[in-house]
């Protein structure tokens, strides 16, 4: 049984044992962490010594942030956090294939590749939990933001001519995506076109990513804080598991989890060296 027959149900498996897996290591980390400061002294070049080869680190050479590209990977998950879909897409439509192709393009990379979005799929997981176990003034943080950005549609569709723009719906206390009855009434009372909503809607879903409904110095002070947690979170979770990590520069890697993980599976399978060649993977 070649890997390729694994794949779907192993990457969901793993998935969700990952998932629970962040949350027990955040819950330990928050409990057993300074939240006072960073989760590494890393000093004025960043050095943290992460990634190190064998049992883990051990104080000698390793990667700097920079390198793993701690920062981006923060920014990256924090990027138009509240409707995302439409902020970056004009349609749900677009947002869907361009996640299709992202996962269809992995299939063409190569190993060192995957390793590389094998760590960097690790680390939205270890964000999803740290946003299910944020500490209360992280939370009160993000939840004045969101509210912040619904305003902020508020304020895009007041300044048009349409004031009654359907850009999302609001029930029980609960954002959400705008249903099919309000844009199809929409559409009969105001003549808009199909394109024409869809054109409206995507640009003020971009405005309302930059929060223009708070005042811009408290607009920063706000993201700044929530933007920290997450460095904090990803420098616990790093400092704990410095096998996982991939540097940017992944061809020259000490680690290889995702490599790792495919020869967990073909060990199991029927022909594993079969399935481990399909892969691109040497067994050891």
């Amino acid at each position: 049984m070649s890997v390729n027959s694994h794949r779907s149900r192993s990457r969901k498996t793993l998935i969700w044992q990952s998932m629970i897996l962040c949350i027990v290591l955040l819950a330990a980390a928050c409990t057993n962490g300074d939240s006072s400061g960073d989760a590494t002294s890393t000093g004025s070049a960043g050095y943290a010594g992460y990634g190190v080869a064998g049992s883990g680190y051990s104080g000698g050479e390793g990667y700097t942030e920079e390198e793993i590209g701690v920062g981006l990977l923060v920014d990256e998950y924090l990027a138009d956090r509240f409707g995302s879909d439409l902020t970056r897409y004009r349609t749900y439509e677009e947002s869907w294939e361009a996640d299709e192709a992202a996962d269809n393009e992995f299939g063409s990379l190569s190993v060192e590749a995957r390793d590389r979005a094998f760590f960097e799929q690790t680390v939205q997981l270890v964000f999803f939990a740290a946003g299910e176990a944020m500490p209360p003034a992280v939370e009160s943080v993000v939840a004045i933001l969101r509210q912040a950005f619904y305003d902020s549609l508020d304020l895009c569709s007041v300044r048009d001519e349409w004031p009654d723009f359907p850009l999302y719906l609001f029930e029980n206390d609960r954002y959400y995506s705008t249903s099919e009855d309000q844009y199809e009434s929409f559409l009969a009372r105001s003549r808009m076109t199909a394109d024409e909503f869809l054109d409206l809607r995507h640009e003020c879903y971009k405005f309302a990513a930059s929060y223009p409904a708070l005042d811009r110095d408290y607009r920063d002070e706000l993201m700044q804080t929530r933007r920290d947690y997450y460095l904090e979170v990803l420098r616990l979770w790093i400092r704990d598991h410095p096998e996982r990590v991939v540097s940017m520069t992944y061809e020259q890697s000490v680690n290889h989890p995702y490599q790792d993980y495919v020869r967990e599976i073909c060990r199991a399978s029927d022909d594993p060296q079969e399935c481990a060649r399909s892969e691109g993977v040497i067994l050891e």
